[in-house]
C-alpha cells in the first residue's frame, strides 16, 4: 500500500515574558511524504520545509527545505524475527539553522538491525 501523509505545524515564536517575537525562530513547519508498505519491505521519502519569515538567511532564502528517506525490511530467518532499516536525513547536505545559532547537521545516515522478539 502507498500513503501520502501531509502535515503542518504553526509554532509560537513569542517570548513568554516580553511577548516579543524571538528573532530567527521557525514560524511554521510543513511535512509531506510518500510511504510504501509491503509484506516485508517499507520505504518513505519525506520533504520538510521550515519558514522563518522574519529573518532572511545569508543566501536570501526564507524557507529551508530538506529531503529524508528510509527503507526497511523485516522477515524471519528460520523462526527468528529480523528487521533491518536504513535512514538518510538531509539528503541534499544543506547547511541551515532552524533556530539561529544552532545549525542542523549535514547529510546523516542511520542503520539499525534488530534480531529476536
Amino acid at each position: 500500500s502507498i500513503s501520502i501523509p501531509v502535515g503542518y505545524q504553526r509554532l509560537s515564536t513569542q517570548d513568554d515574558e516580553s511577548r516579543d517575537s524571538i528573532p530567527g525562530a521557525v514560524h511554521s513547519l510543513w511535512r509531506a511524504a510518500i510511504q510504501g508498505t509491503g509484506t516485508s519491505l517499507t520505504w518513505s521519502l519525506e520533504y520538510v520545509a521550515t519558514n522563518r519569515d522574519d529573518l532572511l538567511q545569508a543566501d536570501g532564502i526564507l524557507n529551508q527545505t530538506v529531503i529524508n528517506a528510509a527503507v526497511g525490511w523485516r522477515d524471519k530467518i528460520g523462526s527468528v524475527p529480523v528487521q533491518v532499516s536504513l535512514r538518510a536525513e538531509n539528503l541534499q547536505d544543506r547547511t541551515y539553522e532552524t533556530v539561529e545559532g544552532y545549525p542542523v547537521r549535514g547529510r546523516s545516515w542511520f542503520a539499525e538491525v534488530k534480531v529476536g522478539w
